[in-house]
């Protein structure tokens, strides 16, 4: 698993903090929008659960906050 500091965060937490990674979990077709256990989760979980490409999925979450970020 990656070292990004998002590795260590609940799937809630990343949410909460960044909403826009929103589409990035949409577009895995991952249900951990809105999940009863995405208190309880982490990047790992939804990688292995759903079998995500890891790399790819750490990719666009990155991208994602790094676009939306204030200048």
């Amino acid at each position: 698993m990656s070292d990004s500091p998002l590795t260590k965060l609940t799937i809630e937490a990343i949410l909460k903090e960044w909403p826009q990674t929103a589409e990035v979990f949409n577009h895995y077709s991952s249900s951990c929008i809105g999940c009863a256990i995405a208190p309880f989760c982490k990047i790992k979980d939804a990688v292995n659960y759903y079998g995500l490409p890891e790399e790819q999925f750490m990719d666009d979450l990155q991208q994602i906050i790094e676009h939306d970020k204030p200048q």
